[in-house]
C-alpha cells in the first residue's frame, strides 16, 4: 500500500514532494513479497492477492514496467490455482477475484495463451453466490478467445500441416464468438433503463499554441459501462482481426460452406473495424476525466493497444487513428501513468 501510495503521490502533478522515492518502497515490498510467499502460509492468501494488486497498479506508474506488470499478474495466475475456483466465491477472495479477473484474461489476449479461467469451473464457482457484473459477462464470453489465438498461432507456423477440418471448426467457433458479441451489445442498448452512451461535444484538449477545437465524445452512465461498451468493442476487432488472418492463410474458408453473416463480416471487416476504433477513441474522454483517479486511465491500455496496432499495421492508411492513439498516450503520461507508451505501443 505505501508503494502505491507514494507512486500515485510522485506521479500526481503539482503534488509531488521531492523528498519521496516510490522505488524504495516498491522494493521493500517486493522483498516483503519473496519472504510471506517463501514462509507459504495459507492465511495470508488474500493478503498476497492484495499487495500484488497494489504492486500491479503502481507498475502503471513507472517507465517500461509492462514486464513487471506482466509479472505480477503471471504471480495471481497462479496464487489463484492454488486455492481453487470454489475458494472465491465470496468474502475478501471474491473481491480480490473480482477485481484481478479482468487484468488476466487481457493478459491471456495479449500472449495469446490459454487461460485457466476459461474454464467452466472458473467460469461459473465464483460467480454463484453473486451475480457477475456486466464487466465480467463479457469476459465469460471472451475468456476462450486467447485458446483460439494461440491455435492461430500454431496454424500459421505450418498452414499445409494443419487438419482442414480443425481449421474449419476454429473458424466457426471464433465467427460464433463475434456474433454473439454483437447480439449481447444490442440486447444490453436495449435492455437498460436508458441509453448505454450518448454524444457529447467536447472541447479537445489544446497544446501551448494550438488553437481549441471541438469534437464529439461518447459519454457513459458510469465507469463500469465505459469499460464494458470499449472492451466489448476491442474484443469485436481483435475476433475480426483473427477471422480476416485465418481467410487469408485458408482461401478455401470463404469459397466453402461458411455461412453469409461470416462471409458478410469478412467483407466489411476494414469498415466495421474503423467504426469501433473510432468509438474506443471518442470514448477516451470520458474515461480520462479527473474523477476516474488512477483506474478510468488505467482501464484505456488494451483497448488503445488493439487500435493502435490495427491500424499502425496498415502503414499510411487511417493514420488519423494512430495520432489519436499517440495524443490519449500523451495524456495518459502527463497524468502520471508513465508505462502507457510502452504497454500500448510496445516501443
Amino acid at each position: 500500500m505505501k508503494a502505491l501510495a507514494t507512486s500515485i503521490q510522485t506521479s500526481t502533478p503539482h503534488q509531488s514532494p521531492s523528498n519521496l522515492d516510490p522505488t524504495q518502497h516498491y522494493y521493500a515490498a517486493i522483498r516483503a513479497l519473496r519472504i510471506g510467499i517463501v514462509a507459504r502460509d495459507p492465511a495470508s492468501h488474500a493478503e498476497f492477492a492484495a499487495s500484488i494488486m497494489c504492486l500491479s497498479l503502481t507498475e502503471v506508474m513507472f517507465r517500461d514496467s509492462a514486464a513487471g506488470l506482466s509479472t505480477h499478474i503471471k504471480g495471481v495466475s497462479q496464487l489463484l490455482q492454488t486455492r481453487g475456483a470454489e475458494q472465491y466465491k465470496s468474502g475478501v477472495l471474491h473481491k480480490l477475484f473480482v477485481g484481478f479477473r479482468p487484468l488476466l484474461i487481457t493478459e491471456a489476449f495479449r500472449s495469446r495463451q490459454p487461460t485457466i479461467l476459461a474454464s467452466e469451473e472458473w467460469i461459473q464457482l465464483p460467480f454463484s453466490i453473486y451475480s457477475p457484473s456486466f464487466m465480467h459477462i463479457l469476459l465469460n464470453k471472451v475468456a476462450i478467445v486467447p485458446t483460439y489465438l494461440h491455435q492461430i498461432d500454431e496454424m500459421s507456423e505450418n498452414p499445409s500441416q494443419t487438419d482442414p477440418s480443425a481449421i474449419t471448426t476454429l473458424f466457426s467457433s471464433l465467427a460464433n464468438i463475434l456474433v454473439g458479441l454483437e447480439s449481447w451489445e444490442r440486447s444490453l442498448q436495449h435492455g437498460t433503463d436508458g441509453p448505454c452512451y450518448l454524444p457529447r461535444i467536447t472541447d479537445s484538449p489544446s497544446n501551448e499554441g494550438t488553437p481549441q477545437t471541438q469534437y464529439t465524445a461518447l459519454w457513459f452512465p458510469n465507469v463500469t459501462m465505459a469499460n464494458v461498451f470499449t472492451h466489448m468493442w476491442t474484443f469485436r476487432i481483435i475476433c475480426m482481426t483473427e477471422l480476416e488472418k485465418l481467410a487469408l492463410l485458408f482461401p478455401w474458408l470463404i469459397l466453402g460452406e461458411m455461412s453469409l453473416t461470416y462471409q458478410c463480416h469478412l467483407h466489411h471487416i476494414q469498415d466495421h473495424t474503423l467504426v469501433l476504433s473510432d468509438q474506443i477513441c471518442s470514448s477516451m474522454e470520458y474515461l480520462l476525466q479527473d474523477e476516474m483517479k488512477l483506474f478510468g486511465p488505467a482501464s484505456t491500455f488494451v483497448p488503445l493497444k488493439t487500435v493502435y496496432h490495427k491500424f499502425k499495421a496498415d502503414g499510411s492508411r487511417q493514420m488519423n487513428i494512430v495520432a489519436r492513439c499517440q495524443a490519449i498516450v500523451n495524456r495518459l503520461v502527463e497524468k502520471g501513468l508513465l508505462s502507457a507508451p510502452i504497454i500500448v505501443f510496445g516501443e
